[in-house]
């Protein structure tokens, strides 16, 4: 499995500048944390919690949030509780935690529940109700559960195997624009590999995660360009070049 790493707290959420914050009295995000304001409390948790220093502020900064309802706070407040940060490592609050925001259809937290049951991270490994989860978080547009659906349905583990639902999970995350997923689907295609033999579609695939800067597909749509006529190196670097442009995929279906 390739993409169960967790979503990272820091600056998860905001796109908040990690320079040095002005004095809590002169800081107007501070002001409108403390006066209650909860978009403003996450924002002020994850400045904090980029700092080392001050992940307990951004802990404190995140309950309050959270206890208020806000699903991005409590997913963050989760992963502070998975990874131990500023805090001990706590999976059963972070499965608390991460429940809550799923409640509100918050994909990452859903995601991470699917991780949490796949890894068996502090509770019993379950991969049916980890592909449960990643069938929710996937249906709710996360690429990363997409990928790791694709995975389970490759394998058969805790579904049954199915290629085509595999294949399809796949190029969906690849059409979304994940490298991994495309860099799959050239695995997929490639030959001697686990889906319908189709080199130009492996070709395709690898070049378009190339394009994207996956540097395993590199050498493997080195080694099927050479392999392949001059019609076909022409039409996938057209596929290549629209893609880089508008990020559309036509040369995949």
């Amino acid at each position: 499995m390739r993409t169960k790493t967790l979503v990272i707290v820091a600056l998860l959420l905001c796109g908040c500048s990690t320079t040095a914050p002005r004095k809590p009295g002169s800081d107007p995000l501070h002001q409108a944390a403390v006066s209650g304001d909860i978009v403003a409390q996450v924002k002020l948790g994850n400045r904090y919690a980029a700092d080392p220093r001050r992940q307990h502020e951004a802990l404190l900064w995140f309950t309050k949030a959270a206890e208020a309802g806000s699903a991005p706070a409590q997913h963050n407040l989760a992963v502070m509780y998975e990874l131990g940060a500023a805090t001990k490592k706590r999976p059963d609050l972070a499965l608390h935690w991460y429940q809550l925001a799923a409640k509100q259809n918050y994909s990452p937290s859903i995601h991470n529940l699917g991780v949490m049951h796949h890894e068996g991270a502090g509770i019993p490994r379950d991969l049916t109700m980890a592909a449960e989860w990643y069938a929710i978080a996937a249906a709710l547009g996360n690429v990363r559960s997409m990928v790791n659906l694709a995975d389970l349905y490759h394998t058969g583990n805790g579904v049954e195997r199915n290629i085509q639902s595999a294949l399809e999970w796949y190029f969906r995350a690849a059409a979304a624009g994940l490298p991994l997923a495309q860099y799959e689907l050239g695995v997929a295609y490639d030959e001697g590999g686990w889906g319908p033999s189709d080199l130009r579609l492996a070709f395709a695939w690898y070049a378009l995660a190339s394009a994207n800067g996956y540097t395993p597909a590199l050498p493997e749509a080195i080694r099927l360009r050479d392999r392949s006529d001059d019609a076909t190196r022409m039409a996938i670097d057209e596929c290549v070049s629209i893609y880089k442009k508008t990020k559309a995929i036509p040369c995949v279906r």
